[in-house]
């Protein structure tokens, strides 16, 4: 566990001091779309992971994606599950030994979209949004490496994760670094669980001073206190039996 603090913090992102755009400033220059749509698409996105059965992995770079691709050319309504869809579709080459394939993904559109639509929105997306970058940091990754270095509990994993898989939803959060964002939801969840505290090891390994997280904390907090909008259910659904 220390060297994988040590590991940690000699790698971490020395762009994490730089400041990022809030998803709102770039849906705001959507003509279409809005935050309410986007958190319906992440729902559904959800959805799939689960029915499709990939990784955690796939779901969060296909909502990076997706949103790297937002923050760069316009969608229209009509097009935006299929940008959706094709996010997950490249998420899954890139983290999945044997991801679904295109036909899979145009029959959870119910066949909206024609497969030649859906090879031409990854292509765009490949070109525009990713400049065909396929690496790059998600916070799932962040927060399965401070819980194990911490050796935290299952329950305590459990309800971190289900914090941060709720801020996908959040275009307000887009903005927020992920390694800070995952270090928000794993001290948020200790705190709810009231089973342990911000350790040293814990701040050694993410890098982040409870005075530096208070900012995030108190973000995903306020989410946590939102009414819950009764379209988003998967989420809630798929934490409700652990």
């Amino acid at each position: 566990n220390e060297l994988m603090a040590d590991e940690y913090s000699s790698r971490q992102d020395v762009s994490c001091t730089r400041r990022k755009e809030s998803m709102d400033e770039y849906l705001s220059r959507q003509d279409e779309v809005t935050a309410s749509m986007r958190a319906i698409v992440v729902d559904w996105l959800v959805e799939l992971q689960q029915a499709f059965e990939v990784s955690h992995d796939s779901l969060y770079m296909a909502v990076k994606i997706m949103d790297l691709y937002l923050m760069k050319a316009q969608i229209s309504k009509s097009k935006f599950q299929l940008l959706g869809a094709t996010s997950l579709f490249i998420a899954c080459k890139i983290q999945e030994r044997s991801g679904p394939l295109v036909n899979d993904f145009l029959y959870a559109c119910f066949n909206a979209y024609s497969k030649e639509e859906m090879l031409e929105m990854e292509r765009e997306i490949l070109i525009r949004a990713m400049d065909f970058q396929l690496v790059f940091p998600i916070s799932y990754r962040f927060l399965r490496l401070f819980a194990l270095a911490a050796d935290l509990s299952l329950h305590e994993v459990t309800l971190a994760r289900w914090i941060l898989e709720q801020s996908l939803q959040e275009s307000s959060l887009v903005g927020c670094h992920d390694e800070k964002l995952a270090a928000a939801s794993l001290y948020l969840a200790l705190r709810m669980g009231r089973t342990s505290s911000w350790t040293p090891l814990l701040k050694r390994c993410s890098g982040f001073s409870l005075e530096e997280l208070k900012d995030d904390v108190l973000k995903l907090n306020r989410m946590l206190h939102q009414a819950p909008d009764p379209r988003l259910k998967t989420i809630r659904e798929k934490y409700s039996h652990q």
